[in-house]
């Protein structure tokens, strides 16, 4: 049986510096959110979020799941998303790599991938602005394709 890691302490180091520059709370509540967003590897709704939590019988307000999750985005932990229809999902970050998405809006799936396209646009970018890109959002919207479509092109 697979047990979950904990965040990593540098997670929580952050996350707890930030708190403390701003003058807030390191309340448990928030550590246990950022600590079941960090132990899963899928994209979450708050809904989502706040289920596992109330599963795991860690029971917290809707209020301090969206202030929580809103001080996650500042600080760069966490990383939102709009899909079709105001649906809004969120992950956690990598902080390795800027990643980049397609959302099939048939199927609603979310697939994350990553291109050396991309990345030397940014450095590009970077270069002609002197400026440093420390985040970006690319979102392209599709649909699968279906034998019909692929016929009705040939």
């Amino acid at each position: 049986m697979k047990t979950k890691k904990k965040p990593s302490e540098n997670v929580s180091l952050i996350f707890s510096k930030y708190l403390k520059s701003k003058g807030l709370r390191q309340t448990p509540e928030r550590f246990a959110i950022l600590s079941e967003i960090y132990l899963s590897d899928t994209h979450f709704s708050l809904q989502s979020l706040g289920d596992r939590l109330n599963k795991k019988r860690f029971f917290v307000s809707r209020g301090t799941l969206y202030n929580t999750v809103d001080l996650l985005l500042d600080c760069g932990l966490v990383k939102r998303y709009q899909l079709e229809g105001n649906r809004t999902r969120y992950e956690k970050t990598k902080n390795t790599q800027l990643n980049d998405y397609l959302v099939l809006i048939d199927t609603k799936e979310v697939l994350e991938f990553s291109d050396d396209q991309l990345s030397k646009i940014k450095k590009r970018i970077e270069k002609l602005f002197d400026v440093e890109i420390y985040d970006h959002s690319l979102i392209f919207y599709g649909k699968r394709k279906t034998n019909e479509t692929n016929n009705e092109k040939n």
